[in-house]
């Protein structure tokens, strides 16, 4: 889960702590968390990692808007390093989060950060960490890759063969079909996309910075302002 700090006494700039990481050792689950859902997402994620894999949890950044707090930050030696975001449904709004992700990995080294939906985690974990592993398979063993590929639905081994550069869907249907299709949702934040794509952060950084305002809100809605204008 995502929320403004007003001023972070750390600052994570460019590069990630090695202090911070330090910390954690060579055990990256390390209670206590801020909700049920990323204590279990953390648990979870552990058992699949490679050794050499470092998560330090509620990484402080500042951005050109202020500060923000990253649930998660994965890092590997050799690799750039991605966070992860455990959105429950009180807190995610998603048009803000696109704006304040792009800010932080414009702030950061950070290569993308990741987006699950707080049901999608809770009824789908494994399934989430397949398709993961699909975009960042550095991050996870090869016995880990291995266990979550023969724990995947067919929704997250139909999802991972079709993962974009932004993201994932993985759609769910009941066995008696009586409550419809289900669609979970893994979005993938980045500021480069591939040659012939777009990069939305991209343009919304681009406005951000020639806007001369320093409040996300305020840039929201001179943005949106601007594209009712025409």
């Amino acid at each position: 889960m995502s929320r403004p700090v007003p001023r972070p006494p750390a600052v994570y700039r460019r590069v990630v702590s090695t202090k911070t990481m330090s910390l954690i050792g060579n055990q990256n689950y390390l209670p206590p968390y801020e909700s049920p859902l990323e204590e279990s997402f953390a648990l979870t994620l552990d058992k699949y990692l490679a050794d050499e894999v470092r998560i330090a949890k509620q990484v402080e950044v500042q951005t050109l808007c202020g500060g923000y707090r990253l649930d998660f930050v994965a890092s590997c030696e050799g690799h750039p390093s991605v966070a992860f975001e455990c959105d429950g449904e009180d807190y995610h709004d998603q048009d803000r989060d696109e704006w304040r992700d792009a800010l932080i990995l414009d702030a950061t080294n950070l290569q993308a950060i990741y987006r699950f939906q707080g049901s999608a985690l809770f009824y789908h974990m494994e399934d989430c960490l397949y398709v993961l592993a699909r975009w960042e398979r550095h991050l996870f063993s090869d016995r880990g890759r291995t266990i979550l590929a023969q724990l995947a639905t067919k929704s997250a081994s139909r999802a991972a063969d079709r993962i974009s550069f932004s993201g994932a869907l993985l759609y769910y249907q009941d066995d008696d079909a009586s409550s419809g299709l289900y669609v979970a949702r893994i979005e993938r934040h980045v500021i480069e996309a591939p040659p012939g794509c777009r990069s939305f952060l991209k343009s919304i950084l681009e406005y951000a910075k020639r806007s001369g305002l320093t409040d996300l809100d305020e840039i929201r809605a001179q943005h949106l302002q601007q594209f009712l204008k025409g």
